[in-house]
């Protein structure tokens, strides 16, 4: 810490979020630290360690100079200021349930934070590995279930999110249109939940496998992809992790 970012080492990096000025905030997962690499110095500090996080394994850029941290074993999520360094909680009592809808998102218990991100109008979404679901805390710090009955299985794609059934999902983010792209990892499957009538459907993958370049998205198969991010066009990249590439689904393939 303090040195070239070039000399530094991590164990396991999980996540990272590149600043509009470019700096680099780095989720250093089993070190239990949020680290940052100064992009004028290239040097390397740390913001957060194990005094404040268990297994942190998500971080998103709020854009409003704050850094939010999804910790999958404390069952938390909080936001660091990243002017002050001050960490406050933004969801979760640290009980490992799915359970507090309709209150505070500081009341309730959140079943595996294992990523999160924010859309253009201010709502926290909360990916629940172990809860199998998806978590909304609105702008008013309320929260409640969007996606997922809490049963492990791969169901519902045509209907209501709410009804329907995941298996592990390990990341999420935000599209233009504030859809929200989910990454479905024990089904091999990327799926997306429509923000106006918050029903669900697969855009790639639903099969093991990792045939399928060159024709369309959800015929192809995926291997326990882990994460995934969406470019100004709509085109969608999914880090298709035990098939060891990165894949693409262009805005035509998935319609």
């Amino acid at each position: 810490d303090g040195g070239a970012a070039i000399d530094a080492t991590f164990n396991e990096p999980y996540a990272i979020q590149i600043d509009t000025n470019g700096d680099i905030y780095v989720v250093d997962r089993l070190n239990a630290a949020i680290r940052k690499i100064d992009h004028d110095s290239g040097v390397i500090t740390t913001l957060a360690g194990s005094e404040d996080y268990l297994e942190p394994n998500d971080c998103f850029l709020d854009g409003q100079g704050g850094l939010i941290v999804a910790d999958v074993q404390s069952q938390k999520v909080t936001r660091i200021n990243l002017v002050t360094g001050e960490i406050i909680v933004l969801a979760g009592n640290g009980e490992k349930a799915r359970a507090g809808d309709g209150k505070s998102a500081l009341e309730a218990s959140v079943f595996g934070a294992r990523a999160v991100c924010k859309d253009s109008e201010g709502n926290l979404y909360i990916c629940e590995r172990e809860g199998n679901g998806i978590r909304r805390v609105d702008t008013h710090g309320k929260i409640s279930t969007i996606a997922g009955t809490g049963e492990q299985g791969y169901s519902g794609d045509g209907g209501p999110a709410i009804d329907s059934t995941w298996n592990g999902p390990k990341a999420i983010r935000c599209d233009k249109d504030n859809n929200l792209v989910i990454v479905d990892t024990e089904n091999h499957a990327v799926r997306e939940i429509n923000a106006k009538t918050l029903d669900v459907e697969t855009v790639a993958g639903g099969q093991k496998g990792g045939d399928g370049d060159g024709n369309k998205a959800i015929s192809a198969g995926l291997n326990r992809p882990h994460a995934c991010s969406i470019d100004k066009a709509g085109n969608l990249y999914i880090a298709d992790s035990d098939n060891h590439r990165i894949r693409m689904v262009s805005r035509s393939d998935s319609q």
